[in-house]
């Protein structure tokens, strides 16, 4: 999953399992510099929550083209 497309802030992803421990995460995997992209793949079934937002504690705006696979 990314925000590389048109993201016009400085993203961060998380990804969070099914016991809801942080398994994943990304920040300025894009070609951009600042836009995220994150790869992961699943070994337990189960609930996962992609959980958006920005750097550290900068508030952003704008528009995000999410892309997931």
């Amino acid at each position: 999953m990314s925000t590389c497309g048109d993201a016009t802030d400085d993203t961060y992803l998380r990804l969070y399992g099914p016991s809801a421990t942080q398994v994943a995460a990304n920040d300025n995997g894009c070609f951009n510099g600042y836009a995220s992209r994150l790869t992961f793949t699943s070994i337990t079934s189960g609930t996962y929550q992609i959980r958006a937002g920005c750097y550290f504690t900068y508030s952003c705006g704008g528009t995000v083209d999410w892309t997931i696979q």
